[in-house]
């Protein structure tokens, strides 16, 4: 029992030793960050189409509670004869408690869809563009001051469809925080 305990002691202050610092958390002079993120997509309606998603980022970190933003992304769907895209465009508005270096947060996006190609979802008579929400849950996880590694989970539900279809994406995200300083500094 006590060779368990040092065991246990030795493991935990190697990894204590071979990992980095606690990144710090939201800082007032970080006021934007810029992210990517991939992962699988699913669009449903009476079938289900899988898929990859890609997206990208831009936000204004307003403090450590509240962040509003612009992102886009393409989801590209094959397989059951038909091939389409499905490119969401929104603003987001996140809630998020950015107090150490785990930072989890929930969003809501306001968002117009776009598709394209051959085939289409069953329950649409036609491609086209479309409006939506995004409901957002995730977490990032913050390797130093600038850099973020995270995990996301979109759901997609468009407004013009019959039954309660909708795109769910889970990926992964890389982000990039930074300041624009004061142009009139010396």
């Amino acid at each position: 029992m006590i060779r368990q305990a040092l065991l246990s002691l030795a493991a935990l202050a190697v990894v204590h030793v071979s990992c980095p610092p606690a990144a710090r958390a939201f800082d007032d002079e970080t006021r934007f960050r810029a992210s990517f993120g991939g992962g699988y997509a699913c669009y449903h309606d009476a079938r289900r189409y899988h898929g990859l998603s890609g997206s990208g980022r831009f936000d204004w970190l307003a403090d450590p509670w509240w962040v509003l933003g612009v992102r886009a992304g393409i989801a590209q769907h094959s397989g059951k004869g038909r091939n389409f895209q499905v490119v969401p465009v929104g603003i987001a508005a996140r809630l998020q408690l950015d107090v150490s270096e785990y930072v989890p947060y929930a969003e809501l996006s306001p968002t117009v869809y776009f598709a394209s190609g051959h085939g289409g979802p069953e329950s649409s008579s036609s491609l086209g563009s479309g409006l939506g929400m995004r409901t957002g849950f995730g977490f990032d996880r913050l390797l130093d001051e600038f850099w973020s590694v995270g995990l996301a989970v979109d759901y997609h539900n468009l407004f013009q469809q019959d039954a309660y279809p909708g795109e769910l994406e889970l990926g992964l995200t890389l982000g990039y925080r930074f300041a624009i300083g004061d142009p009139w500094a010396p």
